[in-house]
């Protein structure tokens, strides 16, 4: 499950920070159900992907186009797509999208690569984004 949450407060303590979160929609009968009792937080800064990390990301998606064969724009969504199901996150625009979530991407392109063979153009670590 994957949803948007507002931080309401937080306090800093010597263990760790608590935090109150408001999620807009009604997720208290499956938290019980599937007796669930962590979460996956990831923080939004409101920072937008660079055009380094666009310029990795096209480089890589090029080069996976043209190992399969695929046209690079149909290429880019279907690696969009698999990457969403893989991942549970909803659809995002290279164009607009958070940092964070370009390196997540980035990376997940990597792994595909060398995952599937895929030759790429130069080598991994110079298209990797948290190097």
């Amino acid at each position: 499950m994957y949803t948007i949450a507002n931080i309401s407060k937080y306090k800093d303590v010597d263990t760790g920070t608590w935090l109150m979160i408001k999620v807009p929609e009604r997720i208290g009968e499956a938290i019980r159900d599937r007796k669930i009792q962590t979460a996956e937080l990831r923080l939004d800064d409101g920072r937008n992907i660079s055009a380094l990390q666009r310029k990795k990301a096209y480089a890589i998606i090029r080069d996976i186009s043209l190992y399969t064969g695929y046209p690079p724009e149909e290429c880019k969504e279907i690696m969009k797509y698999n990457y969403m199901i893989s991942t549970g996150r909803p659809y995002f625009s290279l164009s607009d999208c958070s940092i964070d979530e370009a390196r997540e991407f980035i990376n997940y392109l990597l792994d595909f690569s060398l995952e599937e063979g895929i030759p790429l153009s130069e080598p991994g670590a110079m298209r990797a984004d948290d190097i």
